[in-house]
């Protein structure tokens, strides 16, 4: 017969807490004293303890034994979402939830009873015996073991013989990746816009034979004849073929250029790549493929999400946690190898910033132990890797080679074109020739992230460590990830022999001079002024020529900024040894490159120690290029001051980094001034055809004189203009929805944005009268953060849930999936919250704006602001933020919202940001709640 455990169930809400006890009896509020003991079963135990103020964590956590159970299966991590996963009836209260939770739990209890035997059962019955530890272990595992039937006395006497590092292998049933050539010259047959068209109505009545919407609009398929602009023959002697195309919200603008993206990748055996900026949209164009390809085989094969390598789980990491789990005193470690491994073995795509990875699992089971397993700290040992042939990082770079369709994100197209150019022979070339670009509007941004140098301490730091890996001292002993840090050393192992002394000593040279990169604990020195090298002698110069020009005391809570300074003599001294020190190690890191690129074999395909080879090549030179070299430019500018043909393009400042209070780095800093030039330079060696498309692509100021000038300013905005003075053709299509009658928008008045108390009082006020499904949006995380408890304090007595990013405790990825499913809740954040959110429906029916958003007044901005037009170009950074956030509240034509200013200097040149036929409604707090509750009911 199933058993359940026989604990108490407690659940919590935004009013109160319910506790279910094992005779079924519920007390809600559930006691305080009870719920601070770890005999308790709830639903995601961080955001349970920060919701009850318990300073004792829960040990039965039922998301830990359904990720255990049920891996690569995404549930929002509620009650109310493993009632969904179970076909449940969802709860509506607290009390309703704990009961919830019991039902499904009997559930899980009924699955794992009637589980037949084979490998399945076999699986998980040595994995929950290695798990239990004599007793002492993960909390779940006798549940699970005497529900498999094994009785308690079995469960004692076979606990204590397995152990993780002989049943926890996911690779042994994983494939190995094909060592098929990529397509590297695609024929040229284009793809007319009639031919689009045509695709474009097969795509819709794919749809609709499937019952989803196939609602066909003018405004789609003007987009769709235009995208597959970008598709037509190119000649030599021509320009590639640039199509700048702004589509409002709901043109359907998704499946307007796949159409033509589909017919093209079909006729020419080559991929197209489609990037996005936010991972929401990648999850839409995912959605959206399977109209394009019905079947899920073609699909799987024709289509592909390709991200960084610091996106996927490395293996070699994974093995590593599993060896050292068995002697860590805390069971977090074994429990994470455990559903680390279950994963790895149900995923398709090791993606842990996937669908199929749920992003909750950092913050139950820690970060080390599940998504510090992906290889962010580019550690790779390449062939030299025992599950190279498995690796996740190498099937999705070749199946990305013999793709169609390509989903990628901007930050990757650009590191993709950059690492293209200084190594054209890795594996992740050849790059595709045509690229479309949806969420536009980021690419100036992704580019200046992309496109900049920093010589900060953490960077320095970070360097040092990945050429010499593991340094463990004292205080890091106990740091799971740090033994699993690589050096080059180590990842050169078995390339360099007897007949290499001439690459031995680059090595050596390298590593010796890698001893005055900042070692571990050089922040405490730096602050207390004890350097130990002179990268942090240079740290302790920078940290004290700021608190000098500004003053010890100036900004001490948050990061201070300031032009470059004049040295003094001993200062310039220090500068001077530290880029005469980088110099060496830049012709020692190049000089290696080159040895390793030269000594490479020529196979085709080639061979493990010629991949090793390429890939170490390629990376140290780009080290090299990207970090080293910017370094001893930036060093060479602070010691003989800019020169004056720099001034207009380069901007360059010290700053000291905290957060909350708290320093965190010190440095020089340097960006473009137009960042998105140097992309379109480097992209435009590869592209023939290139779609930038986003629903607020231009300013949009209504004004026919100014026309011109926005499409100018969006076309250098994206880096089209620096790939041909020549756009191929512009597109303006709105959207369908009728904003007039589906929204309100209202700027109230007399509002003090400086009282915290009545900032939290008008959200309340405003979230109050809208029932919940509110996001309100800040321009600071600490004006947030003063508002939260008040705001908090008010809803929760109105009985409403919020969420706040920075204060759950729980990734904005969760929170939002969490406010999505509730119709009722409300959620705080800052802009993150605002790019990442896409929520059709009654759950945001109203948006509000703590303040106008403003660019900061950084040195940075200052530059651009003189080099872009002054207040105009303030003002057009401040439309488009109030234009991308208005865009969330429409998304689809049933949907009814309200967008509110709580600030009432707005100024009337900023209106336009907004839809024409809408009209701007001044009022007080008061009116513009009954307008919210009147509109939304």
């Amino acid at each position: 017969m199933p058993m359940i455990p026989d604990i108490p169930i407690v659940c919590c809400g935004a009013a109160t807490s319910a506790m279910m006890l094992p005779d079924g009896e519920i007390l809600s509020p559930a006691p305080g004293k009870d719920v601070a003991t770890p005999g308790l079963i709830v639903c995601h135990a961080p955001f349970t303890q920060n919701r009850l103020n318990s300073k004792t964590r829960p040990a039965f956590d039922v998301l830990e034994l359904f990720a255990f159970l049920y891996p690569a299966q995404f549930i929002t991590p509620t009650p109310s979402g493993l009632a969904r996963f179970f076909g449940h009836s969802t709860p509506q209260d607290c009390e309703e939830a704990c009961m919830s939770v019991r039902e499904s739990l009997q559930t899980i209890a009924e699955y794992l009873a009637n589980l037949a035997e084979g490998e399945q059962k076999t699986e998980l019955t040595e994995m929950a015996l290695a798990l239990y530890r004599g007793g002492k272990g993960w909390a779940w595992s006798s549940f699970i073991l005497l529900n498999l039937g094994l009785s308690q006395q079995e469960i004692e006497e076979k606990s204590l013989s397995l152990r993780p590092a002989s049943i926890f292998k996911p690779w042994i049933g994983l494939q190995e990746w094909s060592q098929d050539k990529a397509s590297s010259h695609p024929t040229p047959y284009p793809v007319s816009a009639e031919d689009a068209l045509q695709n474009l109505q097969t795509l819709m009545n794919t749809r609709q034979s499937h019952n989803l919407s196939a609602e066909q609009r003018p405004q789609q398929a003007s987009f769709t004849a235009k995208s597959s602009a970008i598709f037509g023959e190119r000649k030599p002697e021509q320009p590639p073929h640039l199509v700048m195309a702004e589509a409002g919200t709901g043109t359907g603008k998704t499946l307007g250029y796949l159409a033509p993206a589909q017919l093209w990748a079909e006729r020419n055996e080559a991929p197209v790549w489609i990037a996005t900026y936010t991972r929401n949209l990648q999850r839409q164009l995912k959605s959206e493929l399977a109209t394009v390809y019905p079947d899920p085989t073609h699909r799987k094969r024709s289509s592909v999400i390709r991200k960084g390598r610091e996106n996927y789980l490395c293996l070699a990491n994974l093995e590593q946690l599993i060896k050292q789990s068995a002697t860590q005193a805390t069971i977090e470690p074994m429990l994470g190898a455990a559903i680390m491994s279950r994963w790895a073995s149900h995923t398709d795509d090791g993606d842990l910033t996937g669908d199929s990875f749920p992003g909750w699992l950092a913050s139950l089971l820690g970060f080390d132990n599940t998504t510090a397993l992906a290889d962010s700290r580019g550690e790779c040992l390449h062939a030299a890797c025992d599950f190279y042939s498995k690796c996740f990082i190498e099937h999705s770079t070749r199946k990305a080679g013999k793709a169609q369709i390509v989903i990628a994100n901007h930050a990757l197209v650009m590191n993709q074109t950059a690492l293209a150019s200084y190594s054209p022979d890795t594996e992740e070339t050849p790059l595709p020739s045509r690229y479309i670009f949806d969420e536009g509007h980021h690419l100036f941004e992704a580019a200046d992230s992309a496109f900049s140098a920093a010589l900060t301490g953490l960077e320095l730091a970070e360097l040092r460590r990945w050429l010499r890996g593991n340094e463990d001292d004292g205080a890091q002993k106990t740091r799971k990830i740090s033994s699993r840090r690589r050096g080059l050393k180590k990842r050169l192992e078995g390339l360099l022999t007897d007949d290499t002394q001439d690459a031995d000593n680059m090595l050596n040279e390298i590593l010796r001079l890698s001893l005055g990169l900042p070692m571990n604990g050089w922040q405490k020195r730096v602050l207390s002024s004890q350097p130990h090298g002179p990268c942090e002698e240079f740290l302790v110069t920078l940290h004290a020529m700021i608190n000098r020009q500004l003053g010890s005391d100036s900004g001490a809570f948050y990061s201070q900024e300031t032009a470059l300074l004049q040295l003094a003599e001993n200062e310039k001294e220090t500068a001077i040894r530290l880029e005469q020190t980088f110099r060496k190690l830049y012709g020692h890191m190049t000089n290696l490159s080159k040895w390793l690129g030269d000594s490479a074999k020529e196979d085709d395909p080639p061979d493990r120690e010629t991949t090793r080879k390429r890939s170490i090549s390629a990376t140290l030179l780009r080290r090299a290029d990207s970090l080293v070299m910017p370094w001893i430019q930036m060093l060479k500018t602070l010691i003989n001051g800019k020169d004056a043909h720099q001034d207009d393009q380069i901007v360059d400042w010290l700053e000291i980094t905290r957060a909350d209070g708290q320093f965190l780095d010190v440095g020089m800093h340097r960006h473009f001034v137009d960042p998105v030039k140097y992309f379109g330079q480097s992209l435009k060696n590869f592209a023939d055809g290139v779609l930038v498309t986003s629903a607020t692509l231009r300013d949009s100021t209504n004004d026919n004189d100014q026309a011109e000038l926005d499409w100018s300013r969006a076309e250098q905005k994206s880096g089209l203009t620096a790939i041909s003075e020549t756009i191929t053709d512009r597109l303006s299509v709105p959207s369908p929805f009728n904003y007039a009658e589906q929204s309100k928008i209202i700027l109230v008045e007399g509002m003090n944005n400086n009282d915290t108390k009545a900032l939290a009082h008008a959200y309340a006020t405003l979230f109050k009268a809208s029932g919940g499904g509110a996001l309100g949006i800040f321009t600071a995380i600490q004006r947030l953060k003063n508002v939260y408890p008040l705001l908090e304090k008010e809803l929760h007595q109105a009985g409403i849930e919020l969420l706040a990013q920075h204060k759950d405790g729980v990734d904005i990825g969760t929170l939002i999936d969490i406010f999505r499913e509730d119709i009722n809740a409300c959620l705080l954040g800052t802009d993150a919250v605002r790019d990442g959110v896409d929520i059709p429906g009654n759950s945001l029916r109203l948006i509000a704006f703590d303040r106008v958003p403003w660019p900061r007044p950084t040195l940075l901005h200052n530059a651009r602001k003189r080099e872009y037009g002054g207040r105009a170009y303030d003002e057009e950074l401040t439309r488009l933020k109030l234009k991308q956030a208005f865009g969330r509240l429409i998304r689809t034509e049933n949907d009814k919202g309200v967008f509110v200013m709580l600030d009432s200097r707005l100024p009337s040149r900023l209106h336009n940001a907004f839809p024409s036929e809408c009209q701007i409604m001044k009022m007080p707090l008061e009116e513009a709640a009954e307008t919210v509750q009147s509109f939304l009911t």
